[in-house]
């Protein structure tokens, strides 16, 4: 065999093995967390190539588990990020003293993707066409961002005003939840909030 044919075959059984891999990373992509297991230095190499990757979707991030996948694997008690961003600086400091955000006692599940949990501060609309001032949510929130919306915003964005307004009053049931409950969360004698009835804790 010619020097120049065995380096064609070379060549095209490394373009073959790559379609292959191709296919099947389309019918299968690579996880994102799964890539550190190639180690740093060969991620560096192939930076270019990881990213062209991405773009095509053959590495994606895992999925997020549904809140009910992730509370039936959780060891810890289930709290919602949202939820604890809504805690007052006083529900938080009862939650840190009683040891919970230690010992894996919580198991906190990410409902916000990285984002801020948002609240409207708005004009609501009086029968005699005045306005007055209103806030959704409550007083002394830890991590929240607030909005300020002018009149016309106020009657334009009302959906997203009421569904911050239901937000916030689930995460307080959550939170009395917890709180009437820590003494035994932080002995691992629980029950799951969001596997029951809420009104088993409240």
């Amino acid at each position: 065999m010619k020097q120049n044919e065995k380096m064609l075959i070379e060549k095209l059984e490394t373009m073959l093995q790559k379609r292959t891999m191709v296919e099947k990373l389309k019918e299968q992509p690579i996880y994102e967390d799964e890539l550190n297991t190639l180690g740093y230095d060969v991620l560096l190499q192939n930076n270019n190539i990881i990213d062209d990757y991405r773009k095509q979707g053959l590495i994606v991030q895992r999925p997020k588990p549904s809140l009910k996948d992730f509370t039936k694997s959780a060891d810890g008690y289930v709290v919602k990020q949202s939820t604890i961003s809504q805690m007052t600086a006083d529900e938080f400091r009862q939650v840190r003293q009683a040891n919970l955000f230690f010992d894996n006692k919580l198991s906190i599940y990410d409902d916000l993707g990285g984002e801020e949990v948002v609240h409207y501060n708005f004009k609501l609309k009086q029968p005699n066409g005045t306005f007055v001032d209103r806030s959704t949510g409550g007083l002394n929130m830890t991590r929240v961002r607030f909005v300020d919306l002018d009149e016309f915003e106020s009657q334009t964005r009302d959906v997203q005003i009421k569904q911050a307004q239901l937000n916030y009053d689930e995460a307080q049931n959550e939170i009395q939840a917890l709180l009437n409950n820590k003494e035994s969360i932080a002995e691992g004698n629980f029950e799951q909030y969001h596997n029951r009835s809420k009104s088993v804790f409240v």
